[in-house]
């Protein structure tokens, strides 16, 4: 399959060399955000090291920037073949919103026949994550569940808030899904921070009465941006924002599409399934195996959609610890309107998540020993023997004051609720220096609570 998508990209690009008369047109367009927030949440979670009382503190209160420019470019060569692409860059004065330190965020090319399809090659989201966000979208104020909330709550949503020593260096367990799930999102495009935008090739059908189909195929999804960024074969990436993350998938195929139609004049339904399936880099990982099924039904001005979206096994130990729980799955529900200028939408996201944890302890992913633990032991004391939850809701408005000028609010209502896993005491005898049988006992659940409150002005021009 790789060999026969590099050859159509071939046949596609032929004819942007032979037939092309007039250099393809650049447009720019961007977006700006200012916005200023306020979160309340559990004490001990505004700690930078939640486990120590005495380490400092995040603000509760912020004022912050979110900007972007993209290069849109876009080029005819004969009535049905056109070609382009475009050039997303980040333009923040720090690190942007989704932790990426370069410059670039996205890069594509794409080839177009209007009897065929098209097929896009870059640095951007696959086939199966565009039409997983594509039905239940709703791009109101800090864009509800999947939107800016995640970044302001819960150590900005970077860190494992638990008071096992051996895996709190890692600066990327919550945002990686491996401890909860805080985006509804295939694994693929579930997190910014490069993953999402692997190097890729998309291929999409035309629409054909409302259906559309696409496939990507991505190599490695550790891989980003030009020839210094491929990853290692069965390590995890190069790039050094990124060279403590363990090694993920590669060979991924991911894909899906959407069907639209009306009904009674003023109906409209937006159906979309997307999966994707690859192989584990490490040897002792499961294979990634994930889902989503997607619902959007509309009422002239009135909108609601759904989705589900299930990750299986995928990032866990092949080797189950005894006991121990495995699941990955969420489920959204939200409804908006649109009254003129105004607009409103509220949502709400339920995931389940156990069994990640532990797949970053294998004995290929840490030192031989951290602290007074043998990586041998590790899964067993990261375990999950419940399953970590997250319920949250959100509501958001905004008001199109005037063209491409949006005042906008929300509040987001959050609980992260860990597992009962089992703490390394129960487990560990420091006077004879070697590990006890597996108790019984349960170590305290975690318990992050509270809500985050964003206000600002969206220009996109």
């Amino acid at each position: 399959m790789r060999n026969k998508l590099l050859a159509s990209l071939l046949v596609f690009l032929a004819p942007t060399v032979s037939t092309a008369l007039e250099p393809a047109k650049v447009k720019l367009t961007g977006r700006v955000d200012t916005m200023a927030g306020y979160v309340k949440e559990s004490n001990s979670y505004r700690n930078i090291n939640p486990a120590d009382p005495t380490s400092d503190k995040f603000h509760k209160s912020a004022i912050v920037n979110d900007s972007q420019l993209t290069l849109n470019i876009d080029g005819k060569a004969t009535t049905d073949f056109s070609y382009g692409g475009f050039i997303r860059l980040h333009t923040d004065a720090s690190q942007a919103t989704n932790n990426e330190l370069t410059f670039g965020d996205k890069t594509m090319i794409y080839v177009q026949h209007e009897k065929i399809g098209r097929l896009e090659g870059g640095n951007m989201p696959g086939a199966g994550g565009l039409f997983e966000m594509d039905v239940p979208l709703f791009e109101v104020g800090t864009l509800g569940v999947d939107g800016f909330w995640s970044q302001w709550v819960g150590q900005r949503s970077k860190k494992y808030y638990t008071s096992i020593y051996p895996i709190n260096h890692d600066s990327t367990v919550r945002s990686r899904g491996f401890e909860f799930i805080i985006a509804p999102d295939l694994p693929s495009n579930y997190s910014g921070n490069y993953y999402s935008d692997a190097p890729k090739l998309n291929f999409f059908t035309r629409p054909v009465t409302g259906l559309t189909l696409g496939l990507a195929y991505i190599p490695d999804l550790d891989s980003h941006g030009t020839i210094t960024g491929v990853a290692l074969k069965t390590n995890g990436p190069t790039d050094p924002d990124r060279a403590k993350n363990p090694a993920t998938f590669k060979q991924i195929f991911s894909g899906g599409g959407t069907y639209e139609t009306k009904f009674y004049t003023d109906y409209t339904v937006k159906v979309g399934l997307s999966g994707e399936v690859g192989k584990a880099k490490k040897s002792m990982i499961h294979d990634l195996k994930a889902m989503e099924v997607d619902i959007a039904l509309k009422y002239k001005d009135f909108k609601v959609t759904s989705s589900y979206g299930n990750w299986y096994n995928s990032f866990t130990l092949k080797s189950k610890v005894p006991n121990s729980k495995r699941k990955a799955e969420y489920w959204t529900l939200a409804f908006g309107q649109e009254i003129g200028k105004f607009r409103y939408a509220l949502g709400f996201m339920h995931s389940a998540r156990a069994g990640g944890i532990e797949a970053l302890a294998s004995k290929e992913s840490l030192p031989a020993s951290v602290g007074p633990f043998p990586v041998v032991q590790l899964p067993i004391l990261l375990a999950d023997y419940g399953t970590n939850k997250l319920n949250m809701g959100t509501i958001d408005v905004d008001y199109n004051l005037a063209k491409g000028f949006t005042p906008y609010l929300g509040l987001a209502i959050f609980q992260f609720k860990e597992s009962s896993g089992r703490a390394p005491t129960n487990l560990f005898d420091t006077g004879t220096g070697i590990f006890l049988p597996l108790g019984s006992t349960p170590s305290s659940r975690h318990t992050d609570t509270g809500y985050a409150i964003m206000g600002g002005t969206r220009i996109i021009f």
